[in-house]
């Protein structure tokens, strides 16, 4: 028989219903694959004699052809087992021959293998060399099945020596693949204790997972799959196990030492070295084990908890500059405080420690009591960040802190159920934003997020549920979806449940303590405890895209009723069908033009396809308030007046409908603007005067806070008013923009001038004040119209954001007028970009800024982007500088959607080359890159096609990278 008939019958007898043919094949097939997964070089598998005489070359490209061939036919047979081994031995393949590999295989939820065998407890040894790391790694092996061998997930490691129960085993006792270490003989005994030496190289390891050198420090990050690079596991969440961690490393070169949990010992090893001990008493997955070695500033408190246990609080910082940190300790104690006082969650460790990375490649990692930053999610002071850091900090430390008991304490059965850790623990961060920086900033912040990333995500062929039950690759998995959307479905629980969700919470955390579990579990105590039916509420995690919701109201004047009806639909992104109506807690509010209520506001449990709410004695038109504080992830539509947007803003308590409010009469204005202009492209367009009245109403009211009248002038992005349009030339979008700024500005410069003087710059910049929050808020009007003065008179009012750059006391006043300046073209620009440059070229997480701040702005251009790669400040493998320029560029979309294409490629070249060092980043840009695609004309469609086929046909790119430009390319 020839290779090819073997691959057809192959196909054959799986694809038909055949079972008893099936089942005599089946063994032969799995001996085979058993071969394959555990292939230690390019040894041949004997599929069939035809092989033998083949090249390496055309054996692996037969053998990936039948592998290509068998995988929906392995799929298809739900055979977890015979599953399972199909990956391995695609793996593996995929290994030995990187230049031939298989195509991406898609893990499914419901394949997902039980364990075989548990790892209760873990006890780690490094020891830290000059040029390796040994490992000595003693597992204590808890049976849950009779297999005859045992398979540890490795990666990146030289096995030396290998025990069980205290006997070295013979090179015929176990076998080393590229990712496995499998071990033939086994005891029969229920436990066994396991010990494995191996080395690893974390200064050469460049992949920032796993253990590897980051700067001058030594630092890890295992999430999801790192840990196997520095000891063998079962490197999956459900594997929970108590953590001992032993250092011995050269006490000058690394003085600070620290892992997982609290200090057991501490003291001077044999050959003169320092070591140290750290236990964790709870049981954790692998990929919560951390370590960091270094030489660090540190900054130290005290929390009591509220049983009066003290915790120790220590920040360790880059040398030189222990001042950021204090602002970070100071969120931590805020944070530990919030999640006491609101959510019952105590902290169960004597430390609690933060490191600062500069060059880590996340935003933060919630590794059990040893919290790693990027830098520039950790660090800050006034002379280092803006307002708008400041929060972002705070929430990040708050959700990496929320961790412990929503991650840590109580983890997650496998990563199809990511966003039960993740959604529910950011949920916990945005309360606790609102909380410390009002509703007015922090919920707007958070609903301009859901709609500008996270809403056109789930219009995309990046849509997903929040419930995944498949993926190519992991690392897909933490989108927009997973954190923005899932912790807005989190937030209307708590608006759903009320005062149950923290007893339903609590009795959740109490019932799964120290255990793995899905949203199953979470929902099933939800529903017990608060007795209330989630039924339909369940398929927010099932379902895909945005609902929205319509309004239309029937007023009738004769008999003084209005009669509200209220519809919902959400089409499927992808199949256009429609899905079954959700559960949505919808708030309804009547007010009259003074601002009277007429109703006062009720929530409503909306479940149907539509729902009609009649109100008498209604004695004139109302204006009608839902979805207060935007009370779930939805779009809406009601036809206001101008007269009813301006009365909301000035009379409504809710922070997201005065926003709302002027952001629809703003939109409106825009799309009128660019209608006309479309129709009569030669005329000059004026603003009526309804626009600038409307304006100097909100600019005049004395009940408004400044931040109120900052938000006015928020212009509604590209995105959104091409989606309103439907018409996505970004160039034409941009300029009807800009000439509404500059016409608005024009005439109401003498109210802008008078409004400056009226709310002058705070005297003092202090974080930790009372004041601090109203100050950002003055600061972001003065800001705001500084942006438009000199989008009018730039010549005229430049001056102003020059002279607020070199006088300012503070980061945030510098920074906005180096983005304002950023965006004109005289000398001032250049000056006060290089100014800026030559203050911060030195530190690696300021420096961010000033990159972000050129290219950003409507000058950039191609060759900006190369001039600041050729910077000596520019580092091309830090993940802050590389976010800086390459997912910043896709969002400025008049200079990346050009029309000859030259964006679209040179953002794809530089995703192929950052995919072969960081494919975790990579997989991030190719969202901003492309989520426009399937609506963009033909002429730029077919521009960004051209990428995303390159993208699919690159060689070396990771699987899930190629699957995610393929996803794209089937919309088309």
């Amino acid at each position: 028989m020839t290779f090819l008939s073997v691959i057809l019958t192959t196909i054959f007898f799986f694809g038909s219903l055949q079972y008893n043919a099936f089942n005599c094949n089946k063994s032969d097939l799995k001996e085979n694959l058993n071969q394959l997964s555990s292939c230690q070089t390019n040894e041949i598998v004997n599929w069939d004699s035809s092989l033998l005489g083949l090249t390496k070359e055309g054996y692996a490209i037969k053998q990936r052809d039948l592998l290509n061939a068998l995988q929906g036919q392995i799929l298809a047979t739900d055979d977890i087992e015979l599953i399972t081994l199909f990956k391995r031995a695609v793996r593996n393949h995929n290994t030995l021959y990187s230049e031939y590999e298989a195509k991406p295989i898609v893990s499914f939820n419901k394949h997902h293998p039980d364990l075989d065998f548990k790892i209760p407890e873990t006890n780690i040894i490094l020891d830290v060399l000059d040029s390796e790391v040994i490992v000595t790694s003693e597992l204590s092996i808890l049976r849950q099945s009779d297999s005859s061998s045992l398979i540890l997930d490795g990666y990146k490691q030289e096995v030396s020596e290998v025990y069980i129960n205290g006997s070295k085993l013979n090179d015929s006792e176990y076998k080393v693949t590229a990712h496995e270490l499998i071990i033939l003989s086994l005891p029969k005994d229920p436990e066994f204790i396991l010990k494995v030496i191996s080395k690893i190289d974390p200064y050469n390891n460049d992949s920032m997972e796993g253990l590897y050198k980051s700067g001058k420090w030594l630092s890890t990050q295992c999430e999801s799959e790192g840990a196997r690079r520095i000891f063998y596991t079962f490197d999956r969440p459900d594997n929970l196990s108590k953590y001992t961690v032993t250092i011995i490393a050269d006490n000058k070169k690394y003085p600070t030492r620290i892992s997982n949990g609290n200090l057991v010992f501490e003291g001077i090893h044999s050959d003169g070295r320092a070591i140290i001990t750290w236990h964790d008493p709870y049981p954790k997955p692998s990929y919560l084990f951390a370590s960091v070695l270094g030489d660090f500033d540190i900054a130290e408190g005290t929390y009591n908890t509220e049983d009066e246990e003290e915790v120790k609080l220590q920040v360790f910082v880059e040398k030189g500059k222990k001042e950021q940190a204090k602002y970070s300790l100071w969120a931590l104690k805020q944070s530990m405080l919030f999640d006491q006082t609101f959510f019952d969650r105590k902290y169960d460790l004597e430390y609690l420690k933060m490191v600062s990375i500069p060059d880590y490649n996340h935003g933060a990692m919630e590794n059990k009591g040893l919290l790693i930053f990027n830098a520039q999610r950790l660090l800050i002071d006034k002379e280092s960040g803006p307002d708008n850091y400041f929060r972002a900090i705070a929430h990040t430390i708050m959700h990496e802190y929320a961790h412990n008991w929503s991650g840590n304490r109580v983890t997650v059965k496998n990563w199809f159920e990511l966003p039960l850790k993740e959604a529910f623990t950011d949920f916990r961060s945005m309360l606790f934003n609102e909380y410390l920086f009002s509703s007015e900033i922090a919920r707007i912040e958070q609903i301009q997020r859901l709609r500008e990333s996270q809403f056109p995500e789930d219009a995309s062929a990046l849509a997903h549920p929040i419930q995944i039950e498949s993926y190519v690759s992991s690392d897909e998995l933490y989108d927009q979806t997973t954190y923005v959307k899932g912790r807005e479905v989190f937030r209307m629980l708590h608006t759903i449940l009320g005062d149950k969700f923290r007893v339903a919470q609590n009795a959740y955390f109490s019932k799964y303590d120290g255990q793995a579990v899905s949203f199953k579990e979470l929902l099933s105590t939800l529903n017990e405890v608060s007795e209330v039916d989630l039924s339909v509420f369940e398929r927010w995690f099932h379902q895909v895209g945005t609902p929205t919701i319509t309004l239309s109201m029937d007023y009738n004047s004769d008999n003084n009723t209005a009669e509200i009806l209220v519809k919902q639909s959400c089409l499927h992104p992808k199949t256009h069908e429609e899905q079954k109506p959700f559960h949505i807690p919808l708030f309804l509010e009547l007010i009259n033009l003074d601002g009277k209520i007429i109703a006062p506001k009720i929530k409503v449990d909306f479940k149907d396809r539509e729902m009609v709410f009649r109100f008498d004695n209604v004695d004139e038109k109302p204006i009608p308030l839902f979805l207060h504080g935007l009370s779930a992830p939805v779009k809406w539509k009601y036809d206001f007046t101008d007269q009813e947007l301006e009365s909301i803003i000035l009379h409504t308590d809710d922070a997201f409908w005065r926003f709302e409010a002027g952001n629809i009469f703003v939109k409106k204005q825009l799309i009128n603007l660019a209608t006309t202009i479309m129709k009569n492209p030669e005329n000059e367009i004026f603003l009526s005067s309804n626009v600038h009245n409307f304006y100097r109403h909100v600019l005049n009211s004395k009940t408004l806070s400044p931040m109120a009248k900052a938000q006015i002038f928020d212009l509604p992005s590209l995105r959104t008013l091409a989606e309103e349009l439907k018409i996505y030339d970004y160039q034409f979008i941009a300029k009807v923009r800009d000439k509404y700024k500059k016409q608005l500005a024009k005439e109401l410069e003498n109210d802008l001038v008078d409004l400056l003087e009226k709310n002058p710059n705070p005297k003092t910049y202090n974080p930790y004040s009372k004041n601090f929050v109203h100050d950002m808020k003055v600061r972001e009007l003065r800001n705001s119209i500084l942006s438009y003065l000199v989008s009018f008179d730039e010549e005229k009012y430049v001056s102003l954001s020059t002279d607020q750059y070199l006088d300012s006391d503070n980061f945030n006043n510098k920074l906005a007028s180096v983005n304002i300046l950023a965006n004109t073209s005289g000398p001032q620009r250049e000056k006060t970009l290089h100014d800026f440059y030559e203050k911060w070229k030195n530190d690696k997480t300021v420096i961010n800024h000033w990159i972000i701040a050129i290219v950003s702005s409507k000058n950039c251009t191609i060759e900006m982007l190369d001039d600041i790669q050729n910077k000596d400040s520019f580092d091309p493998k830090n993940p802050n500088h590389l976010r800086s320029i390459f997912r910043v560029f896709a969002n400025n979309l008049t200079v990346y959607h050009d029309s000859e294409g030259k964006g679209y490629k040179y953002l794809t070249d530089n995703i192929i080359r950052i995919a072969s060092f960081n494919p975790v980043l990579a997989n991030q840009f190719i969202q901003a890159a492309f989520v426009d695609y399937k609506k963009l004309a033909d002429a730029q469609k077919s521009l960004m096609q051209k990428q995303l086929i390159r993208l699919r046909e690159a060689p070396g790119v990771a699987a899930s990278i190629k699957e995610r430009a393929n996803n794209f390319l089937s919309e088309s």
